[in-house]
């Protein structure tokens, strides 16, 4: 398929309907877990090292499935959720939302993206109503959920102009610079209304939602607004920051393996960790 040859992320979104799947079919007492987030998700969770902590503390058989698109944040994740998961019956036991200190305020950044690949058409006047699009936006998200070449287009045109207009990367970055530089530095008010809502869904179906906050070369703590929406919601928020070397993040960002192995053990081992799946068990 010509899209999924574009990048390995388009062809993980392609791939959710059968991570939903997993979840849906397994059989009656398995733990359903999804594995939420972005890259952060991907690198920094040892899938194999959690399937057996979980199984071993639950005393049932773990399913796992994943959405953890690249560059993803929480108007992603709320949406996805929404169409792959709990609109097909998929809903898990136990969501684990992978972030970082940015990723769970409000702020769409790739309204493409969202309208394409994360709402179904029945969602998208809910989608456009909750991020109060005008008429040239709401359009534009419509002709991304219509056609796929459309919602592509910031990565096919690079694949075309590259090769064939001489002077392209130059003038692309000049634009960019341009525009960067003219661009508004006021920031509204920060709101979480997007995690409130996946919070909101998750626990609607009897789900568990825990905020894991991913370990980074630099520490930081979520804000303020992100715990107490959290909280107001019913997920809970899990600090396990195990101290890591710079070796550990050997890209500046991500953890590596053997990070990600730390960092999963820390969680299982945590006291907050088993109080949630104690909670889980209470439900």
């Amino acid at each position: 398929m010509f899209e999924t040859s574009l990048s390995k992320d388009v062809a993980h979104i392609r791939s959710l309907p059968a991570e939903a799947a997993r979840l849906r079919q397994a059989p009656a007492g398995t733990l359903k877990v999804l594995i939420l987030g972005n890259s952060l998700a991907r690198c920094g969770l040892d899938r194999a090292l959690l399937a057996r902590g979980l199984e071993a503390a639950s005393r049932r058989p773990v399913a796992v499935s994943v959405m953890h698109p690249d560059g993803s944040r929480v108007e992603e994740w709320r949406h996805g959720y929404r169409r792959y998961f709990d609109q097909t019956g998929s809903q898990p036991d136990l969501v684990l939302l992978c972030t970082g200190r940015l990723h769970l305020e409000d702020g769409l950044r790739d309204l493409d993206s969202v309208a394409a690949f994360y709402t179904s058409w029945a969602d998208l006047p809910a989608f456009v109503r909750s991020e109060g699009l005008g008429f040239g936006d709401t359009c534009q998200a419509a002709a991304a959920r219509a056609s796929a070449l459309f919602a592509h287009r910031r990565r096919v045109q690079p694949l075309v102009f590259y090769n064939f207009m001489p002077g392209y990367e130059q003038t692309v970055n000049l634009v960019q610079k341009t525009r960067n530089a003219s661009a508004p530095t006021t920031r509204a008010s920060p709101s979480c209304s997007n995690l409130a809502s996946l919070a909101t869904t998750i626990g609607a179906s009897g789900g568990t939602l825990l905020i894991l906050p991913v370990p980074l070369p630099e520490s930081y703590e979520l804000p303020a607004l992100v715990k107490q929406t959290a909280v107001n919601a019913g997920a809970r928020v899990l600090h396990a920051s195990p101290a890591l070397p710079p070796s550990r993040f050997p890209d500046g960002y991500h953890l590596d393996e053997e990070g990600a192995r730390i960092w999963t053990q820390a969680l299982l081992d945590s006291p907050e960790w088993k109080a949630a799946l104690a909670g889980m068990a209470a439900k």
